[in-house]
Protein backbone atom coordinates (compact mmCIF):
# COMPACT_ATOMS: atom_id res chain seq x y z
CA UNK A 1 0.00 0.00 0.00
CA UNK A 2 1.40 3.57 -1.13
CA UNK A 3 0.39 6.24 1.55
CA UNK A 4 0.72 10.53 0.98
CA UNK A 5 2.59 12.06 4.00
CA UNK A 6 -0.57 12.57 6.38
CA UNK A 7 -1.05 8.47 6.05
CA UNK A 8 -3.70 8.39 3.77
CA UNK A 9 -3.88 5.58 1.12
CA UNK A 10 -3.66 6.02 -2.38
CA UNK A 11 -6.53 5.41 -4.30
CA UNK A 12 -7.09 5.42 -8.25
CA UNK A 13 -8.81 8.62 -9.14
CA UNK A 14 -7.68 11.00 -6.09
CA UNK A 15 -7.03 14.23 -7.03
CA UNK A 16 -3.74 15.79 -5.88
CA UNK A 17 -1.12 18.84 -5.81
CA UNK A 18 1.91 18.34 -7.33
CA UNK A 19 5.38 20.90 -7.72
CA UNK A 20 4.63 23.05 -4.34
CA UNK A 21 0.91 23.12 -5.27
CA UNK A 22 1.78 24.67 -8.92
CA UNK A 23 -0.25 21.50 -10.61
CA UNK A 24 -3.18 19.37 -9.85
CA UNK A 25 -3.63 15.85 -11.25
CA UNK A 26 -5.71 12.85 -10.86
CA UNK A 27 -4.22 9.44 -9.72
CA UNK A 28 -4.76 7.14 -13.20
CA UNK A 29 -2.64 4.05 -11.58
CA UNK A 30 -0.97 2.96 -8.40
CA UNK A 31 2.05 0.79 -8.74
CA UNK A 32 2.66 -1.25 -5.57
CA UNK A 33 3.37 -4.72 -6.35
CA UNK A 34 6.29 -6.68 -8.39
CA UNK A 35 3.36 -7.39 -10.89
CA UNK A 36 2.37 -4.03 -11.72
CA UNK A 37 6.15 -2.75 -11.91
CA UNK A 38 6.31 -5.28 -14.46
CA UNK A 39 2.81 -4.56 -16.42
CA UNK A 40 4.46 -0.59 -16.09
CA UNK A 41 7.98 -1.31 -16.71
CA UNK A 42 9.22 0.67 -14.19
CA UNK A 43 11.80 -0.67 -11.73
CA UNK A 44 10.44 0.76 -8.78
CA UNK A 45 6.74 1.30 -6.59
CA UNK A 46 4.54 4.64 -7.40
CA UNK A 47 1.63 6.32 -9.22
CA UNK A 48 1.26 7.11 -12.53
CA UNK A 49 -0.50 10.47 -12.74
CA UNK A 50 -2.58 12.07 -15.12
CA UNK A 51 -1.62 15.97 -15.50
CA UNK A 52 -3.96 16.80 -18.46
CA UNK A 53 -2.91 18.26 -20.65
CA UNK A 54 0.86 17.41 -19.66
CA UNK A 55 -0.38 13.36 -19.99
CA UNK A 56 0.53 10.96 -17.79
CA UNK A 57 3.59 11.03 -15.24
CA UNK A 58 5.55 8.65 -12.95
CA UNK A 59 6.06 10.16 -9.26
CA UNK A 60 8.29 7.22 -7.05
CA UNK A 61 6.97 6.15 -4.03
CA UNK A 62 9.76 7.60 -2.34
CA UNK A 63 9.09 11.10 -2.74
CA UNK A 64 5.53 11.10 -1.64
CA UNK A 65 6.89 10.70 2.30
CA UNK A 66 7.35 14.79 1.36
CA UNK A 67 4.70 16.83 1.64
CA UNK A 68 5.92 19.58 -0.62
CA UNK A 69 5.91 17.06 -3.23
CA UNK A 70 2.34 15.54 -3.52
CA UNK A 71 -0.57 16.60 -1.31
CA UNK A 72 -3.77 14.67 -1.44
CA UNK A 73 -6.90 17.46 -1.92
CA UNK A 74 -9.75 15.27 -2.48
CA UNK A 75 -11.30 11.20 -3.64
CA UNK A 76 -13.91 10.79 -5.70
CA UNK A 77 -16.78 8.94 -4.87
CA UNK A 78 -17.17 4.98 -6.35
Amino acid sequence: MITYPDGTEVRVGDVVLMNKGRESGVVYAVIDSAEKMDAWGHEEMGLVIDLTPGGLNFWPAASLRFEDEIRFTSRQMA
